[in-house]
Formats: structure tokens, sequence, C-alpha cells
């Protein structure tokens, strides 16, 4: 197959795939008696359009299907059985197979004997023999679909077997981004013009300068001097002017490149009325979908990571959620319940519901069953908040029923479900009122590329938090925060305190230098909430809130949870992006007695030290962290030259170093430590992107100890070969 066919048949799929979601909407339609006479006539067309567009490129299963399931719509419609259970359960039979033809191998669509198909003709045709028709072929004119028919953007993850993904976009917008590129390729002449003058006036300066005033010539040479220094304004005058236009081009172009990522809620929500017929029918129930807000943007990518999430919690509605119609029935509600999915803006944040008007939650059965599970004791369901009972069912494995089934109630889902949305920098909260209802509120970013931040300032460099999370930020006087036996508290109300933490200490960063607000005795706080949670942090420097483009994780450090990427600052400083919801399970573990709280514990007398070679500083402080977390003392080096200044200047005990760093790389650094007077009994440990035997033989050549490869990172094997190597008798704990 040529580049071309690939390209037709990735188009196809992806048409074919958003074909088939709005037939299945519109078969939903006329099933549930909404649909008219049009809504049959557009099922016609995508049905027919699909099934040439299969014969054209040769699909042969797919085009079979195809043109049985139009032959039973076409049935359906000569015969006014537009709604016959039967009838309509072999469409959905169809369909379902042309999905499945659809997301596989080009071979099984291509085949003339694939036997699922032939039995779902063989069952078509004898269904429409029985009912008195021929099963001949029968077609429709092929017709356009109008332009007033709208047609849901595709949503599919994987559309081809490559992995590979499809996504529209606007014509207007690539060609804005063409048109503002051409823009600042003028700019950047114009910009290599004003350089090239800026250079030609500072050699006509060196000259005058060179040269010097004479006697008589010192009015000259002064006018020669101001003439250059007039030029040199103009010049600068006119970067200045070509740099703000190049920006404002930039910015264009972000923004359209922000709004391609973009797509509507909707083609999530459109996978779902069909899940959810079948599910109520499958449990006895009877239920419908209406959907709220589906021309909302949202990032594709958030999109489709929510698709699974939100059918975990759709399966729940309509499982645990929805009464049987004759109870329904029974206390005045309609038999049908009603699944509402909605979405809407808030600020730069998109708030996702997923509401029943079922039974709701019962704050008394989630309490009894956590008291009955050892999670909480009476004493604290007593002074808990209906939100917090509710939020106990996030806890894993946490269920109320007593039994099981294959859709719901086997105690797995919601945990994984919150954490997939803290995972994509959102919040994940229950609203629910008993007999009335349930309504999950998922609240995430519009974009995961692009955050609202508010960035501090801390010893090892800039840090941000997500401002979806920031509740306040507050300068109080020493005095006013209250100190107990059990930590310290900042009072934000009469009736509202928080517990204080200080985050560098949270985050095991040393604090070798002063606060850095430059006010003695004032604290400087950031107050988190989560849901029902609040957090106060205390903070060296606030350097303000800043909108900043996101950057993945190098992959070997994706299972850090605790840092969700870094951003770059103008001026080149980067900005480590901190997961919000990963600092308040620090301040719950500090709680416990497993980190430091703000007050009351000393250092411990003696620590053993790990110098850290890097030339990544986000490497680098990770590795830091976590050491520091362990109880150890952490040098830092960025290069090889520094960390073996800092080891002949500093007494360490163990050398983590990478090997390709600029001035002296990994190699020569384990050789230097060897011939030095104490190397011979520091432990060595090569850390390094390249994990092959050639760069592990080197590496052993050189005096190293262990060899990590960063692709295969673990922090617990890490700070366990550590422990190891300075003690051997250790099982993995720091002395």
């Amino acid at each position: 197959m040529n580049a071309d066919s690939r390209e037709m048949l990735e188009k196809f799929r992806d048409m074919g795939q958003e074909r088939l979601r709005n037939l299945n909407r519109l078969v939903l339609a006329i099933e549930g008696g909404e649909g008219d006479a049009d809504t049959v006539d557009v099922a016609m067309r995508e049905i027919h359009t699909l099934k040439g567009e299969s014969r054209m490129l040769g699909l042969s299963a797919l085009d079979h299907a195809a043109h049985r399931t139009e032959d039973l719509l076409l049935h359906a419609r000569k015969t006014d059985r537009l709604r016959n259970a039967d009838l309509l359960q072999r469409v959905y039979a169809g369909l379902d197979l042309m999905a499945d033809l659809l997301s596989g191998e080009v071979a099984a669509m291509e085949r003339d004997d694939d036997s699922r198909v032939r039995t779902f003709v063989e069952e078509a045709e004898r269904f429409l023999a029985e009912k008195g028709r021929e099963t001949s072929a029968v077609s429709t004119p092929a017709v356009e679909t109008p332009a007033s028919e709208p047609v849901t953007p595709p949503t599919a993850k994987a559309a081809a077997p490559t992995g590979t993904s499809q996504h529209r976009v606007r014509r207007e917008t690539l060609d804005e981004i063409t048109r503002t590129t051409g823009e600042v390729g003028v700019l950047q002449a114009h910009l290599r013009r004003f350089t090239d003058d800026a250079s030609a006036l500072q050699e006509r300066a060196l000259v005058v300068l060179a040269h010097g005033p004479t006697g008589d010539d010192v009015a000259d040479w002064t006018g020669r001097l101001r003439t250059l220094l007039d030029e040199s304004a103009d010049v600068l005058r006119s970067m200045r002017d070509v740099g703000f236009e190049v920006s404002l081009r930039q910015q264009r172009i972000q923004d359209s490149v922000g709004s391609m990522r973009l797509s509507q809620a909707g083609s999530l929500f459109g996978r779902f009325p069909r899940a959810v017929r079948d599910l109520a029918r499958e449990l006895g129930k009877e239920a419908r979908v209406e959907i709220q807000g589906g021309d909302v943007g949202a990032d594709q990518q958030i999109l489709d990571v929510l698709a699974d999430p939100l059918l975990h919690l759709i399966r729940n509605a309509v499982d645990h959620g929805l009464e049987p119609p004759d109870v329904r029935e029974a206390t005045g509600k309609p038999r049908a319940g009603t699944i509402r999915l909605s979405a809407r803006h808030a600020g730069r944040f998109v708030e996702i519901r997923v509401a029943d008007d079922g039974r709701g939650l019962d704050p008394r059965v989630i309490a009894d069953t956590a008291v009955r599970r050892g999670l909480l004791s009476e004493s604290d369901v007593a002074r808990m908040s209906d939100p917090e009972l509710f939020a106990q069912l996030f806890r894993p494995a946490f269920s109320t029923r007593k039994t099981v089934s294959d859709i719901s109630g086997r105690g797995v889902g919601l945990d994984v479900v919150k954490s997939t949305v803290e995972d994509l920098g959102g919040n994940l909260q229950i609203q629910s009122v008993l007999g009335s209802g349930t309504t999950f509120v998922l609240r995430l970013p519009v974009s995961i590329a692009v955050l609202d931040t508010l960035v501090l300032e801390l010893e090892r460099g800039l840090y941000a938090v997500p401002s979806l999370y920031v509740d306040r930020v507050l300068r109080v006087d020493e005095s006013t925060i209250e100190r107990t036996a059990g930590g310290s508290w900042i009072r934000l109300s009469d009736d509202v305190r928080a517990p204080l933490y200080d985050l560098q200490e949270l985050l095991g960063l040393s604090q070798t230098s002063p606060d850095g607000n430059g006010e003695p005795g004032v604290a400087r706080i950031v107050v988190l909430v989560d849901n029902v949670r609040r957090l106060a942090l205390r903070v060296p420097v606030f350097v303000g809130e800043m909108t900043l483009v996101q950057e993945a994780l190098d992959p070997f450090l994706k299972g850090l949870r605790l840092v969700t990427g870094t951003a770059l600052l103008q001026g080149g400083r980067r900005v480590v992006l901190l997961n919000a919801i990963q600092v308040f399970e620090l301040a719950h573990h500090a709680r416990d007695g497993l980190h430091r709280p703000v007050v009351g514990v000393e250092e411990p007398a003696t620590v053993r030290t790990v110098l850290v070679v890097e030339d990544s500083d986000l490497t680098r402080d990770m590795l830091a962290s976590a050491l520091v977390d362990a109880g150890y003392r952490v040098l830092e080096a960025p290069n090889g030259r520094a960390g073996l200044d800092r080891f002949e200047q500093e007494d360490v005990d163990l050398v983590i170093t990478d090997l390709a760093m600029p001035r002296l790389d990994g190699f020569e650094l384990m050789k230097a430590i060897r011939r030095h007077a104490r190397g011979a009994r520091i432990p060595l440990v090569v850390f390094s992107t390249q994990d092959t035997p050639e760069f592990r033989r080197r590496a052993a050549e050189a005096g190293g100890d262990a060899y990590l490869p960063k692709a295969a990172f673990e922090r617990d094997e890490t700070l366990a070969l550590v422990a190891r190597l300075l003690d051997p008798s250790s099982p993995g704990a720091p002395r």
C-alpha cells in the first residue's frame, strides 16, 4: 500500500467512525420516538455513503455489513416498523460489527468470507424473509448530507492500527497560522538587517574610539560619536518595534495552535447514549440521556483520556443510581430515568457533570460502611459533613454494596476515576440529595498545555501550583500562627482553620537561605483547597500568577507523580509544575509523622552525604528530592568539573553521576575520584540515558560500582541501592 492509499484509508477510518457515531445517535432517536422522517432520511444517507465508500476502497467485509444494515433500515422505513425492537436490535448489531471492522486490521475489512459478517448477513436475510420482504440489494440515491445536519467531530483515540489519531482542524485556522508565519518571516528579515546595521555601527564606533580626540579635533570627534549614538538609537528603536510585532504574531500563532487542540465536548458525550441504552436494557431499567453544552471546547487529549472514566461514572449512574421503573413510578418519578451529561466553561477551566435523577447517596449508609470496615470511627463520622462522607467513595475498593455484579459494585473504579482526573490537573466532587439524584462534577483545565499557575521561588528554583487549587494568598504576622503539639495552624475565619506546613520541608528541599520576603516577622502563606480539604503552605517568595506552557517530563521521570511537567519563562528560567493533589498527600503523610512539620523537629545529628552530578536541573532536583526525603544530606553539581570540585571540598559518602556532561564527563569524573586519596572507598553510581554493554563496560573500567538506566528509574529501588552501597548490612534504609 503506497502513501496515498494509506492516507486515504486513514481518512476513511476517521470518517467511518464519525458516521457510525451519528448513526447510533440517529437510531437511538428513532427508537425513542424522538426522530421524524428527516431523521430516518439522514440515517439512510449516512449508511448508504458508508457502504459506497467501503465498496470504492475494496473493503468487502465492511461493504457487506453496511449493505445488510441499510436493507434493515430501508425495510423499517417502508413498512413503518421504525420502533420494532427485534429489527432495531439487528441494526445495532450491524453498527457494532462495522465499528469492530473499522478499528481492526485492513485485511479484516477486505475479506469476502469473514465469519462474523457472514453470520450477520444470514441472520438479517432470514429476518427480512420472515417479514415477507425480498433481500435483493435496494439502493437509495447517493445524496450529500445537508449542511444543516451537524457532524460530530472524531474522538477515537486510535483510528488506525498504527495507534495514530486523527483530529480535524478548521481551514481558517491553518490559513491564519500560515499567514502569520509568513509575516514573522518578513519581520525576522528586518531584524537581521537591523542586526547588520548595529554591527556596522559598532565597527565604526571602535574606529572612532581607537583614534581618540587630538588637539583641535575634539569637537569633530565628539560630533562623530554623537552621530553614531543617534544612529544607534534609531536602530534600537526599530528593533524594539519589530520585536513587539513579532511577539504579537507569536501570540497569534500560540492562540491558533491552542485552538487546534480543542474539540467539542459533544464529541465525547456522543459515545454514551448507546451505552446507556444497552446497559439499562440489561438491568431491566429505562433510561434516557440528555446532553447540554456539547459545543463547549476542551483539549482533545483531555477528552480522550476522560472517555473511560466517564463511562465508569455513567455505568454507576445506571446501575447504582437509577431505580427500577416500577419503583420510580411509585415515588412519582417518570419510569425512565435521566442521565444528564453537561459541560460549561469556568474561566480557563471546563466543568463536566454526570448527573442522574435516581435514588441519591445516603450519608448514613456510607458512614456505616466506613465504620464497619475500620476506615473511620463513630466519632470520626459524627464530625464529618455530607461532602466529607461522600469523599469516602473515592477510597480504593470502597463499596456500599453487599453483593457484586458484572456492571459495578466490585469496589473498584471511583478511585481510578479520581486519580485520572487529578493527573490531568483537575479535581472531582460529588453532590447528592437523597431521593433526588447524584452529580459527579469534574473540573479540568481547558488545555493541559497551557495552565494558569501561581509561581513560587523556593531554595532550589521556581515551582508552580495550578491556580485551580489556590484559594488565597496571605501575609500574616508570625504571632498569629497557632502552634500546638500536633503542628501549626492558620486561622482563616472564626470557625475555619488550616494546617500549616513549610512547602520546602514537604518537598525535602534544604533551606540555607533566609526567608526571601524581606519582612521580618511576616510569613507568606498560600492556601490550597481540594474539595473539602484545606492546606496552608509557608513559602519564601511569591513570584506571581503566570500562564505557563507546560512541557512533558522526560520518560524516566513520569513515575514521579509529584511533578506534572516543566515550563520555560522568558529569560530562560525553568519552572517545575507541582501536582497539587500530591502536595496534599505529602501533608497527610507529614501529619502521620512521615515528614517534618513546620516546627518542633531538629535535624538528625549525623547524616550520610550524597553528591549528585547531573547537568539536567530537573533530573538533579528529582534525585536530590528523593534522597533528602530518605534522610540524606545532598550536594549538587551541574557538570563533572563542578562535581570534582565539590568532592574535593566536602566530605562525601557516595556519588551519583551522569555520563554525558559538559566540561568533564562522568567517565573522567569517576577516574579522577578514584585517583583521589579518599576516592577508593567511595561508592560511585552511574545514572545515564545510555544503557548499552559498551557504556556499562566503560563505566565499570572508570570505577563505577552500579549502573542505573534513567529509562528504568524507580525511586524506591534507587534509594535501596544507595542504602546497600553505603551499608551492605542495611536492608534498604539509610543509617
